[in-house]
């Protein structure tokens, strides 16, 4: 059976923050429509005067070479231009993020050469 329809109005706010440049409020509505098991959800956010939700990004996806003989897989991959980081999804299922001030050569750390 299908779950009820809601209205918005009846689901509180959730405020979120990160510090003092990152904040807004957000009302999940599949979350309270059904629960926790759910695949897509849909929420309303609202920011906060004067704050972002997210760090400034440019996003993109790139097929990433496996280390064995399976197939390349695109890979989400985010530049993060203000910190100066990147983060990319390899062969985890979280991103790891990476300072790109920590630059190397290509040989650096190989050995015999």
């Amino acid at each position: 059976m299908p779950p009820k329809p809601i209205s918005s109005q009846d689901v509180e706010w959730t405020p979120w923050s990160v510090g003092s440049r990152f904040g807004e409020r957000y009302r999940h509505l599949t979350l309270a429509a059904v629960g926790e098991g759910y695949r897509v959800g849909v929420a309303i956010e609202e920011l906060e005067p004067g704050r972002q939700s997210t760090p400034l990004r440019q996003l993109g996806r790139r097929a990433v070479p496996l280390p064995d003989d399976r197939r390349a897989q695109p890979r989400h991959v985010c530049v993060y231009p203000d910190s100066n980081k990147l983060a990319m999804q390899a062969l985890a299922d979280e991103p790891h993020v990476f300072d790109k001030s920590a630059v190397k050569t290509y040989w650096d750390g190989e050995t015999g050469g």
